[in-house]
C-alpha cells in the first residue's frame, strides 16, 4: 500500500474482513476475547481518524498542594504560546478528577 500497489478502497475493505474474521475468531473463545478485541478495533480505528491529540504533563504534589504543568503534546499546535483550544478544558477536567479523588481522602 505505501507504494500503491492497492487503491485506498481497497486497502479499506481488506481491513473491514480482516476486522471480520478477527472478531469472529475472537467469538469462537468467548464473549469476553470478542469484547476486547472489538475494543482494540475501535480505538484503533478512532486514533486512524483523529484520535491523535496527546497531552503530557506532570502533576508535582505534596502533603498541601500540587500542580499540574505542562512537559509535551502532540498534534496540539503548540507553539510556544499558544495550544489546542480544548487544552485547557482537558486540564480542568484533570483538576477537577484530582480535587474529587482528594475529597475522599
Amino acid at each position: 500500500m505505501a507504494r500503491g500497489a492497492i487503491s485506498a478502497a481497497a486497502a479499506h475493505g481488506i481491513a473491514v474482513a480482516l476486522a471480520a474474521v478477527a472478531l469472529g475468531l475472537a467469538a469462537l473463545i468467548g464473549w469476553q476475547v470478542a469484547a476486547l478485541v472489538g475494543a482494540y478495533l475501535a480505538l484503533n480505528a478512532a486514533y486512524s481518524l483523529g484520535l491523535k491529540h496527546v497531552a503530557v504533563v506532570d502533576v508535582n504534589y505534596s502533603v498541601k498542594s500540587y500542580s499540574i504543568q505542562y512537559k509535551d503534546s502532540t498534534e496540539l499546535g503548540y507553539d510556544g504560546g499558544n495550544i489546542h483550544p480544548n487544552y485547557n478544558g482537558w486540564i480542568q477536567n484533570l483538576d477537577k478528577g484530582i480535587r474529587a479523588q482528594l475529597s475522599t481522602l
